[in-house]
């Protein structure tokens, strides 16, 4: 049980010294069962999915490659080939359309968003301090002395100054945003032009990285929640690595695969079906968890294919540059090198239930980082960018 499980963890190495490396695989097999039980109270298999962790998750193979240690996930899931309708114009939402046909190549998704453990592998790596990871001038900027994005500042800015002006209706505009989210707004109309100023500098000044933005903080960095406050280029660096480690075209997703990867030739509404989400189905706002949650523990939000977490959880970075509306190129190709806004998709834990939707469309500058933020990778050779 849980309880086995975190005694087991404090003490892993000398057990599996002692009896071998398979000595915990019952207790690792039992403790996945538990939290992947929909008939297990949510907050039971929360913990039982935060020791798994520890312990050692067996839906990842540990393999030594030319750069040393990582974990692979054991389950990717296939996409076929063939023409997918991408967009949906009929939830009121202008950017989620026109509707549009694409042709994919198949490809493989892994099944969950990458986890702490897995990227630790890359930090371990030293994959901060080695540039052949980091490819294009702004990434390489970026990992070497940091990028000041002067468009997100000012951009932003305006915002701060429009909530400034007339919050109450700002926030009447937008009845998808939480209230926690209303209330943060709340406090930036009653803040100094100084303090907007120290804020934006601290989210889009330049400075220097060598672990994600939420690394040392518990609420978000036990080893199988998934990685955040990732921004696209640390993403791109470590499917890079990824590939070069395992010998897979490894990458992350364009707009177009992420979405087909969610709604299916059927164009599903959600990655299970048409049917809105339950209480608790999705780590979204209503399930108040305030924190990311460990992969795979909101079984009944899983697609039919076997893809976890593709709503709510965390946002997850694409290669595509953002539009207003749906573009077939955009749709299909990584964006070209810069700070244009790229596309994240799958809604988070601090966002409404709506925004988890399988076409709902979000954006955000690549070098932004933030605690809803992670991503997850497919494996199969994709225009635009290097395996």
């Amino acid at each position: 049980g849980v309880l086995g499980g975190r005694a087991a963890a404090l003490c892993r190495a000398a057990v599996e010294d002692l009896h071998g490396p398979t000595a915990l695989a019952p207790l690792r097999q039992a403790l996945l069962a538990r939290s992947r039980d929909p008939a297990v109270d949510l907050r039971l298999r929360i913990e039982a999915g935060l020791v798994q962790g520890e312990l050692g998750d067996p839906r990842y193979e540990e393999r030594t490659g030319p750069h040393g240690r990582y974990l692979w996930p054991r389950q990717w899931v296939t996409v076929p080939g063939g023409v997918y309708r991408i967009g949906d114009e009929h939830r009121g939402f202008a950017n989620e359309g026109p509707e549009t046909d694409v042709t994919l190549a198949p490809f493989a998704m892994a099944w969950a968003p990458v986890t702490n453990a897995e990227y630790r592998c890359f930090v371990d790596a030293g994959g901060y301090q080695d540039e052949r990871w980091w490819q294009g001038e702004t990434a390489l900027q970026w990992l070497k002395e940091g990028v000041r994005n002067v468009a997100e500042i000012e951009r932003v800015g305006a915002l701060f100054a429009e909530v400034r002006a007339d919050a109450k209706g700002w926030i009447a505009a937008r009845p998808n945003l939480t209230e926690s989210d209303h209330e943060w707004w709340r406090d930036r109309a009653r803040e100094s032009d100084a303090r907007h100023a120290e804020i934006l500098e601290s989210w889009y000044g330049a400075r220097r990285y060598n672990t994600p933005q939420e690394w040392s903080n518990p609420a978000f960095n036990t080893s199988a929640q998934p990685v955040v406050g990732i921004c696209l280029f640390e993403a791109q660096a470590y499917a890079r690595w990824l590939a070069a480690q395992s010998g897979q075209a490894v990458a992350l997703p364009t707009e177009a695969q992420w979405e087909a990867a969610a709604r299916g030739y059927a164009g599903r509404r959600w990655p299970w079906g048409d049917t809105d989400p339950e209480r608790g189905q999705i780590n979204a706002d209503p399930a108040h968890l305030r924190r990311t949650s460990p992969v795979g523990v909101f079984v009944e939000a899983d697609s039919p294919e076997g893809l976890a977490d593709l709503s709510g959880n965390v946002q997850e970075w694409t290669l595509s540059a953002y539009t207003d509306q749906h573009d077939a190129t955009a749709l299909t190709t990584a964006a070209p090198d810069g700070l244009a806004r790229r596309v994240v998709r799958g809604g988070s834990w601090d966002g409404s239930s709506g925004s988890c939707r399988a076409a709902y469309r979000n954006d955000n500058a690549p070098d932004g980082r933030s605690f809803n933020l992670g991503f997850r990778v497919v494996s199969c050779p994709i225009q635009g960018t290097a395996p």
